[in-house]
């Protein structure tokens, strides 16, 4: 019996639903236009600092909050700010940095490496070549506007009575199109694919050995790899606890985005996907913070 097969216990299952609520609510919902509300797209982060939330952005997607240094020339340079604003600054931050060595650091240009959670997906293109990233977010979308379907189309989907996962399922067991991007043997390994979205999430996570500390920020990477409609789907969710009600179409979505990266793991599992995924994953676990990278 390998790790995936074994039950987990009470106290993990509990954590990694917690982890699983976590990473869905680090999306900002998405109004209809109809009903539209600009909304702050990092509104899942409130709860952070500015730095902390930086943070999580560079380990999630290898982006940052901070403008880049150039920015900060140019408003040196126009007195926008001025060497006081930079002195109150790191007094604020209670730095132990000089005005001096923040005027010398901004000289010059230090690239950042990019140390963002990439997708199974992303890494098969860049492993083994092919669009598969695409592909898959494109069969995602296909499946979520035909299940989220207002009206607009001639032929509505059959099923809705059905969950958004459970309508996946059915629809990916029957589905040929893999097959002619050269997967095979997909319908065949859907049906061990567990019924319930949280189950295959947790299924998911254990067959990809995700460490406990890299689970949440591997959840949200593949809830941002489907943004649009997760944020559609945390909208849902959102406008149901409004009501007193509960929705799961955003974990649906996630549980279907996480069953995609298992099948490719194991269809396109060479030996130098596996190595990349490992070097991925303990790549992200040293990623420094954007403290630490703002005081270097």
């Amino acid at each position: 019996m390998n790790l995936a097969d074994m039950p987990l216990l009470q106290e993990q299952q509990l954590e990694v639903d917690r982890l699983i609520d976590a990473a869905c609510n680090r999306i900002a919902p998405l109004w209809p236009l109809k009903h539209f509300v600009a909304v702050n797209p990092y509104f899942g982060l409130r709860d952070h600092s500015f730095q902390d939330a930086s943070d999580a952005l560079a380990r999630v997607i290898g982006t940052s909050l901070y403008m880049p240094r150039s920015y900060f020339r140019e408003q040196l340079a126009s007195g926008r700010i001025t060497r006081d604003d930079i002195r109150e600054a790191i007094g604020r931050c209670a730095s132990t940095l000089h005005v001096e060595s923040v005027l010398e650091a901004l000289a010059t240009d230090r690239p950042q490496p990019r140390l963002g959670m990439a997708t199974v997906s992303d890494l098969v293109d860049k492993v083994e070549g092919g669009l598969w990233t695409h592909f898959v977010v494109e069969r995602i979308s296909m499946h979520c506007a035909a299940y989220f379907d207002m009206g607009q189309a001639m032929i509505g989907m059959s099923g809705r009575d059905l969950s958004l996962f459970e309508t996946w399922r059915e629809i990916a067991s029957i589905d040929r199109s893999p097959a002619l991007m050269g997967m095979d043997g997909m319908r065949s390994a859907i049906a061990m694919v567990p019924q319930s979205s949280r189950a295959a999430i947790t299924w998911a996570v254990r067959m990809l050995d995700i460490p406990a500390e890299a689970t949440e920020r591997y959840l949200h990477a593949a809830l941002l790899s489907v943004g649009g409609w997760a944020a559609w789907a945390r909208y849902l969710q959102w406008q149901a606890e409004l009501a007193g009600q509960s929705d799961a179409s955003i974990v649906d979505l996630l549980a279907i985005r996480l069953t995609w990266d298992v099948l490719l793991f194991q269809g396109k599992g060479s030996a130098a996907l596996q190595a990349r995924w490992r070097e991925m994953l303990a790549a992200s676990m040293r990623a420094p913070s954007a403290k630490r990278r703002a005081a270097s």
